[in-house]
């Protein structure tokens, strides 16, 4: 039996046509022409705001702190003061969802997490920005149709994107002279450059291991849903879900993982490529570039980039969009949506990306400009192309699964079932069978016929 739907999630048919259309936008180097519109986006000369102060939160990434680094020329723009606070992911989500929840009005402007996107909007806790686009006239032509579709419900708009993130791999290139490109490739590979010095794999810590898992679920062929978001049967105890599983956190992981690293925290994983503790590493373009501070980094000129490997099934990079958003509870919305069209602009998202490490633009006019192409050349990789190609590949709607409304539960119980495979307290089989168990509670409990 199908699934039952609930809410107003993001279709498959609308994210795989908003995503095409966006991503074929850059493939044909189209940028969109200047307009009366878009002229309307540049940060405003009105200092009508003065003496506001406002709250805004993001989940730290190189966009946020390059944002930052920005903010005293939008107070002396517009009269506005920033409170900033970057936070680590983790913090990030759960005090956003008490703050949400609690309605309490402590913050104007925050990250609409991808992920959480389902959940949060359909909550009703996000405001609609659609009519302060319409009043500001500001330019939504620009940014790329992907990203910006899984922040839509019908004509409602709850975010504006900042990033549209791309899954890719980072490896030393002076240890391996070739980029493993299948899965095969990267066990093989994995073995032959570990050691106790240098790992040879490195995973996304405890809290990202569900970014990473689903291009090797996808790759052997398996998926969380039967097919989302129309029919969310739960698929974790198919064989495909197994061997996945059992590859990655039961061989790849255990054997060749960096010790501890599934516990790592975003900073701690940043930090051991930066000092060359490990070979092979996956994870989001916003994460990856942070391995090439050239003051911080040991190995910032022996790395270079790659598209994760593939398995029998294909290839699948995993991508994500964040943005922001304003909250319903805020008191300062209009003050709040100066900052989210200052920040999200073509000019800012220029500079953010010229002046610090935020490849993973939104704008097609940002990602087709020769500076950021230059800039983006990195240790003898075309990355701007690499993230178009992922992109690409998932505008074929594979990304349907992360804006169910639980899928934030979900992940959470198939995290503990893939750490539980890395230590080696428990089988691949037994682990994903009673995940598998678990997330058909979850989806019952909220409504979901799955059975």
């Amino acid at each position: 039996m199908s699934a039952q739907r609930i809410g107003n999630p993001v279709t498959r048919r609308v994210f795989v046509r908003t995503a095409a259309l966006g991503f074929a936008s850059v493939a044909g180097g189209a940028t969109p022409p200047l307009t009366v519109a878009a002229a309307a986006q540049a940060p405003p000369a009105s200092k009508r705001f003065a003496g506001t102060t406002i709250r805004v939160s993001m989940f730290d990434t190189a966009f946020p702190r390059g944002l930052e680094k920005l903010l005293p020329q939008f107070s002396d723009l517009t009269g506005i003061k920033v409170e900033f606070e970057r936070l680590g992911f983790p913090v990030f989500v759960q005090r956003s969802d008490l703050e949400l929840s609690g309605a309490t009005g402590a913050v104007d402007a925050m990250t609409l997490v991808f992920a959480q996107s389902g959940r949060w909007i359909g909550a009703g806790w996000a405001e609609d920005l659609a009519p302060f686009v319409t009043r500001s006239g500001f330019d939504l032509e620009d940014l790329l149709a992907g990203p910006l579709a899984t922040m839509k419900r019908g004509p409602k708009l709850y975010g504006i994107p900042w990033l549209a993130d791309s899954q890719l791999m980072l490896y030393r290139s002076d240890l391996i002279s070739r980029p493993p490109d299948s899965f095969d490739e990267l066990l093989e590979t994995a073995k032959r450059v570990h050691s106790p010095a240098v790992a040879g794999y490195m995973p996304a810590g405890k809290v990202a291991l569900n970014w990473i898992f689903p291009t090797f679920l996808f790759g052997f062929g398996g998926r969380f849903f039967a097919d989302p978001p129309v029919d969310l049967r739960p698929a974790l105890a198919a064989p495909e879900a197994i061997q996945a599983a059992e590859y990655w956190a039961g061989r790849l992981i255990r054997s060749y993982g960096a010790p501890g690293s599934t516990n790592f925290e975003d900073a701690e994983q940043i930090a051991t490529m930066q000092q060359g503790r490990a070979a092979i590493w996956i994870h989001s373009l916003g994460q990856l570039t942070a391995a090439l501070d050239e003051q911080k980094s040991r190995v910032a000129d022996r790395v270079a980039f790659a598209l994760p490997p593939r398995g029998a099934a294909g290839r699948f990079p995993q991508v994500a969009s964040h943005g922001l958003m304003i909250p319903v509870a805020s008191k300062k919305k209009e003050a709040a949506w100066e900052f989210i069209k200052w920040a999200t602009s073509r000019e800012t998202m220029r500079r953010v990306a010229l002046e610090s490490q935020h490849a993973a633009v939104t704008r097609a006019s940002v990602l087709n400009d020769p500076a950021f192409k230059k800039k983006y050349r990195l240790a003898g990789s075309d990355v701007p192309a690499l993230h178009e190609a992922a992109l690409k590949a998932a505008g074929a709607g594979y990304m349907a699964y992360r804006t169910v409304p639980e899928f934030p539960a979900v992940t959470e119980r198939v995290v503990i079932a893939l750490s539980a495979i890395a230590a080696g307290q428990t089988s691949a089989r037994e682990a994903m069978t009673a995940a598998n168990g678990e997330v058909v509670q979850i989806l019952e409990r909220a409504g979901h016929r799955v059975r």
